[in-house]
């Protein structure tokens, strides 16, 4: 006897793309709840208190002596230099997220001592600077040696005095890459002869200085810029967090995936071995396939569902296969809106029904 289950039009187009692997790293998040945990800012007032933060407890410094006057200076820094989740071999913690929320007081230019403070956070940008302190360039031709060497991002404005909370957040795809990423920057040897912008050693690669980071620094010093000292900051620290980057499925971060030790993260499977299935739940479900030959099932809810590689176009309907290799079986969808079918590279689905036995 036959029943008409699904009445349902689904289109999966497939493209090629990228599904981001995860490793095993599982990271840290410093909430202040237990102290600085290595996060140092100098010799700035650092003050942690218990409520405020985004949320609960929160770090601040401010460029003056605590319960004295305020101190001009060139820029903020605070760094780390001592907690292995933040410092140490970057291609072994393999793909990873670093974020921070940031909240100003303030952030003023002094032009002459006695003139009216002049706003300038929304003209500054955080800076994170990954720092290798091993085997300083020397340069041959005058003698000239560089303190360290080290990679540099710029991770946009601080925001408004007025707006509260804002979180940064930078993504580490590949530390093992030699070039540096797009965005990055590098110090630590000659400048460029025609921008004068400052550039890695020529021996040193991106790689180089993420396999062996000493310290961790965030701060407001821009790669080509000059800064007088004449800045007072007072700024609010939360939640510093590294962690493994997300796999992806269609630019949205995968709620069920496996890690690169093989093990199923979300979903039915959570915390199990990989055995060629991912399901999901009954509710929204983003869901990214191996480059094996992988069985997914997302069950109820709005799901995106990535074999690999590749992006949703136009999905007509709620269920969204996307990318799928050769041989992977995808079951997308529950028994109201699915479709039970098998997608290779470049193959257009279409089925307005589907019929079971």
């Amino acid at each position: 006897m036959k029943r008409n289950l699904l009445r349902t039009l689904i289109m999966a187009v497939v493209a090629v793309g990228l599904v981001s692997a995860a490793h095993a790293f599982e990271g840290k998040t410093v909430t202040f709840d237990n102290g600085e945990e290595g996060w140092y800012a100098g010799p700035d007032c650092q003050t942690i208190f218990p409520e405020g933060g985004n949320p609960g407890y929160y770090w601040n410094f401010a460029s003056r002596e605590c319960d004295s006057s305020w101190v001009v200076r060139y820029w903020f820094l605070f760094w780390n230099d001592s907690d292995p989740a933040f410092i140490g071999d970057y291609t072994q913690k393999g793909p990873v997220r670093l974020s921070i929320d940031v909240d100003v007081n303030r952030y003023d230019y002094i032009p002459w001592p006695g003139a009216d403070p002049i706003p300038v956070e929304q003209w500054r940008n955080l800076v994170f600077e990954f720092v290798d302190y091993d085997d300083p360039y020397v340069d041959p031709d005058t003698g000239f040696t560089w303190n360290w060497t080290s990679v540099l991002y710029v991770a946009g404005p601080f925001p408004d005095r007025t707006e509260g909370w804002k979180t940064f957040e930078i993504d580490i795809a590949d530390p093992s890459a030699t070039e540096l990423p797009e965005g990055w920057s590098g110090y630590g040897g000659p400048e460029d002869p025609v921008t004068f912008a400052s550039q890695l050693p020529p021996d040193r690669t991106f790689a180089d200085v993420m396999a062996g980071v000493d310290e961790l620094r965030i701060h407001s010093v821009e790669p080509g810029y000059f800064y007088s000292i004449a800045f007072l900051h007072d700024m609010n620290i939360d939640n510093l967090s590294i962690t493994r980057l997300p796999q992806t499925c269609n630019g949205l971060d995968a709620t069920v995936f496996v890690d690169e030790d093989g093990i199923v993260h979300g979903g039915l499977y959570d915390g199990q071995p990989y055995m060629g299935e991912l399901h999901g739940t009954d509710g929204d479900d983003v869901i990214a396939g191996t480059p094996g030959d992988d069985t997914i099932q997302g069950f109820g809810g709005d799901d995106v569902l990535c074999g690999y590689d590749g992006e949703v176009v136009a999905p007509p309907t709620r269920q969204r296969v996307v990318a799928v290799t050769a041989e992977d079986h995808v079951v997308t969808g529950s028994a109201v809106d699915g479709v039970v079918t098998v997608v290779t590279a470049q193959d257009v689905v279409a089925a307005e029904a589907l019929d079971r036995v």
